[in-house]
């Protein structure tokens, strides 16, 4: 019953996002991926579970105004796009 609950409440979260997304332009599927870290940074935040969370929390949050900005700014400077690779390229450290 939980899972239901759960999804649910993903069904809420995304549903704006959702609603907006279109699958001929690549600045959607950044902001349904920025709203999914948002999520993910609130959660840590909130739980607090490990030493060094908010570390975490703050790349998190640079991430997700870098996807913003790119995604909503056609002449966005490639360094920045560069920057948020490399941040993205840690990513599997924020679900260990």
């Amino acid at each position: 019953m939980k899972g239901v609950y759960e999804g649910v409440r993903n069904l809420v979260r995304f549903f704006g996002v959702v609603w907006r997304y279109r699958d001929y332009d690549y600045a959607y599927s950044l902001s349904v991926f920025a709203r999914a870290l948002g999520l993910l940074a609130n959660g840590l935040e909130r739980r607090g579970l490990y030493q060094g969370y908010r570390i975490d929390v703050a790349e998190i949050h640079n991430c997700v105004g870098s996807l913003d900005r790119i995604a909503n700014d056609c002449d966005c400077p490639r360094d920045e796009v560069v920057a948020l690779c490399d941040q993205l390229y840690n990513l599997e450290r924020w679900w260990d």
